[in-house]
């Protein structure tokens, strides 16, 4: 019986010290959103796109207080494209720690078509980026903690 208690004992202290996501809710924030394109000169910011190009589409999280480590299980940094009818083009995630007083940077590769050679069907309109970060999988039951969105255009 003391071992079970003093087990316990000590699994109540790892969980109470164990970062919360909960507790730090405003800790995490998204402070930017954006697209860009890789060319000869280097990477460049841009909002204008055509089909069939790639694009990179960046998620810059900052994180005002301790690590956010929940490992194996999150934190994630999702991005998910909606076309212009609303449509969801893809869905993607990072797992990794999110360290305290720093800010993270995560960049998703984006093809705008439907696979190789398919972009003639992709419909052309405004486009929106929404960057998400949640502190594990939301099948695993985790949750939201910041969303910011931005918009591009594909011709």
């Amino acid at each position: 019986m003391p071992c079970f208690l003093l087990s316990l004992i000590i699994l109540v202290a790892l969980l109470q010290s164990a970062p919360s996501v909960a507790s730090q809710p405003n800790s995490i924030k998204i402070v930017a959103v954006y697209t860009s394109i890789q060319s000869n000169g280097g990477i460049m910011n841009t909002t204008s796109f055509t089909r069939g190009q790639t694009l990179i589409v960046w998620v810059v999280v900052n994180n005002s207080a301790s690590n956010l480590d929940l490992l194996p299980q999150g934190p994630v940094i999702w991005v998910e494209i909606d076309d212009s009818n609303n449509a969801p083009l893809t869905v993607q995630y990072h797992l990794g720690i999110i360290l305290g007083g720093e800010v993270t940077r995560e960049g998703f590769s984006v093809a705008l078509s439907y696979g190789p050679g398919l972009s003639s069907g992709l419909p052309i309109g405004t486009y929106t980026a929404t960057g998400f970060v949640s502190d594990k999988m939301i099948s695993q039951g985790g949750r939201f903690i910041a969303q910011v969105s931005t918009n591009f255009t594909v011709s």
